[in-house]
């Protein structure tokens, strides 16, 4: 069986100090088992696993939240959650090596994304968890 992400972008202005999800809506980032093994320490068997899965950020913007809990957190539906800071993701990101042929132009868009919000004072980070 397969396994797929939910992905959220939240930023934390650094004048209400507040998490805030950058779009209503999860990320359509592909199925991609090199990238969940560096995020997550999923499915690594034979991958590099850079970061182990944090758990749900007690802090994550209520919309976030609300969609975990539509997840069943801890069911085989929604697992391994975790997040990651902006300098996180961009490791994860630039040591992938599987080649062209199957490039990560979303994770890397995402990386963009992030590093304006990062600019302009903002912190980032991405929030997940794995889907079967």
């Amino acid at each position: 069986m397969g396994c797929d992400i939910d992905l959220y972008l939240e930023y934390k202005s650094p004048i209400t100090g507040v998490w805030t999800p950058f779009s209503y809506g999860s990320y359509a980032i592909p199925r991609n088992y090199e990238m969940f093994a560096k995020m997550a320490g999923v499915r690594s068997e034979g991958r590099e696993a850079i970061f182990q899965a944090k758990g749900f950020p007690e802090d994550a913007s209520d919309f976030v939240k609300s969609e975990y809990e539509k997840g069943k957190p801890g069911s085989d539906c929604c697992h391994d959650s975790s997040w990651l800071c902006w300098q996180e993701f961009v490791i994860c990101v630039y040591s992938y090596t599987a080649g062209p042929e199957t490039d990560i132009l979303e994770y890397k868009a995402l990386c963009e994304a992030m590093d304006v919000l990062e600019a302009y004072g903002s912190e980032t980070r991405i929030v997940f968890w794995f889907i079967l």
